[in-house]
């Protein structure tokens, strides 16, 4: 009888990829290659896994690609408030343009404060 847990599930008990390499019978890295370019894997070796990040219900975890990869898909927005309706405008417009990529807006409110922007 074994003491120790496999290491499996991230902080909030969701499926990792290394569950879903597991279920699907490859390595995590197989995986991977098959999430973000399936040309690159057999038609039979995609439906397997996809079947397995199915059956576990696994979502990618942008935070996680972001470290492994070293960058990250956030489009970082400063205005110096959003209580006046043009900075408003112009945070709704970037999401309405930033809306079919794949990257997501961080906003930041500055308070127009000179310190807080160069912070």
């Amino acid at each position: 009888m074994s003491l120790t847990k496999p290491r499996s599930r991230r902080g909030g008990g969701r499926p990792t990829i290394a569950d879903v390499a597991r279920k699907a019978g490859v390595g995590a890295i197989t995986v991977s290659r098959a999430l973000r370019d399936p040309e690159r894997v057999s038609e039979d070796l995609r439906c397997q896994i996809q079947a397995a990040v199915d059956e576990l219900g696994y979502v990618p975890d942008p935070n996680a690609r972001a470290l492994a990869s070293a960058r990250a898909e956030v489009f970082g927005v400063l205005v110096p408030s959003l209580a006046i309706n043009v900075f408003a405008e112009v945070v709704r417009g970037i999401y309405d343009s930033l809306s079919d990529g794949p990257f997501r807006v961080q906003l930041g409110n500055t308070h127009y404060s000179g310190l807080e922007e160069e912070s």
